[in-house]
């Protein structure tokens, strides 16, 4: 079976980082794989398995009006057309909304079963209103449409049941997942990781953390990831006083380890898709913390049990939340130990692969092994 992934982008982010995981678990189970990108290679931030073709639409001219926008759009969806007859998928499987809204016009007439997948709340990271009409014009289109989650999935009510999936993301192949969850609290350190974006409510997060630090001598908070927030989020910390207890680490190319040695991992977003980050800090052993935003951390986190809920963007209750894991050691080691157990039935990379190609076989009617592998 021949798979044609699309995705705007392979730079830093979740749904990017999803894409680089099941590329390398398809091509593991015996499917032929492409990544094709709207933008360049050169912006790649993920590197992709030997064996994975990787192709981009090439380069535009900068949009400097509306019509140079259109014409740009056009010139991406003849490329991407062009590149479907080229290769010829079982399966054109895309990401996120304009990278489905392509995938959809380019392969019209080709007899191609197209997969769509949404990696984020709708209702808060709608496109504009051009694409927002184009989105739920053409959505319907589709074979199927994947979303991470149940809150994300009912935003997409209006196709058939039996056109909708729920499939959350995988865990890499080689992810480490933590042998002795809950050993990091000697570190005194609370990370997060993400970018430094208003979605990811950084700014909540370091006003939660400065009424810990007030009562919690030697505790440091430790933000990893870029973004178009950082100037905002330094001035705030110089504005706090805390430029030696709140440190923006930039992005690393060693997250694992980083989260190995946290004492505890806090969620701060006032939305999400799913919450990838998550899923990882509970695999890596640390306890967790989320807000219960809309969509994602509710379906990963059992309150009390694998982590702690505390309500969406209220500084007060996830400063409390944090305390009370610094306070009941005994309770971060056990709900740490409890994550890890969940997170490796629910997320790990061959239990959601299989989803993903058992998906393909019913929406493409063949087997793993087509026609046009032969």
């Amino acid at each position: 079976m021949r798979i044609t992934i699309v995705i705007s982008s392979l730079s830093q982010g979740g749904a990017e980082r999803v894409v680089k995981n099941i590329s390398d678990g398809f091509l593991q189970k015996g499917l032929s794989v492409e990544v094709v990108t709207l933008t360049p290679l050169k912006k790649d931030f993920y590197t992709l398995r030997d064996g994975v073709a990787r192709h981009d639409l090439g380069e535009v001219k900068p949009s400097r009006s509306k019509l140079d926008s259109v014409l740009n759009n056009f010139i991406l969806l003849y490329r991407l057309r062009r590149s479907l007859k080229k290769s010829r998928p079982d399966i054109l499987l895309s990401f996120m909304p304009r990278a489905n809204i392509y995938s959809i016009m380019a392969s019209f007439f080709l007899n191609t079963p197209i997969v769509i997948s949404e990696r984020n709340n709708p209702e808060k990271n709608e496109p504009v209103f051009l694409w927002r009409c184009l989105r739920r014009f053409f959505y319907p289109y589709a074979s199927h449409i994947v979303s991470l989650c149940q809150g994300v999935d009912a935003h997409f009510n209006y196709m058939p049941s039996k056109k909708r999936s729920i499939i959350n993301p995988s865990l890499s192949e080689s992810f480490p997942f933590c042998d002795n969850p809950g050993q990091g609290g000697k570190s005194k350190t609370v990370v997060a990781m993400g970018r430094l974006v208003p979605q990811k409510g950084f700014d909540l997060l370091i006003e939660a953390f400065y009424e810990i630090s007030l009562k919690n001598p030697g505790w440091c908070l430790e933000i990893y990831g870029e973004g178009s927030e950082k100037d905002k989020l330094i001035a705030m910390i110089a504005e706090l006083e805390m430029e030696e207890r709140v440190l923006l680490k930039g992005l690393t190319d060693q997250p694992y380890e980083m989260l190995k040695e946290a004492s505890i991992f806090v969620f701060s977003s006032r939305w999400e898709g799913f919450g990838n980050a998550l899923v990882e800090a509970m695999g890596c052993g640390v306890p967790v913390i989320s807000y219960d935003c809309d969509y994602g951390p509710r379906e990963i986190i059992v309150d009390g049990s694998t982590g702690l809920l505390a309500k969406a963007s209220d500084v007060a209750d996830l400063s409390e939340k944090i305390q009370e894991i610094i306070d009941n050691p005994d309770l971060a080691s056990k709900m740490a130990k409890l994550a890890v157990e969940d997170v490796k039935d629910r997320f790990s990379h061959d239990v959601v692969i299989d989803q993903w190609i058992n998906l393909f076989v019913n929406v493409s009617g063949s087997s793993v092994v087509s026609e046009r592998n032969i």
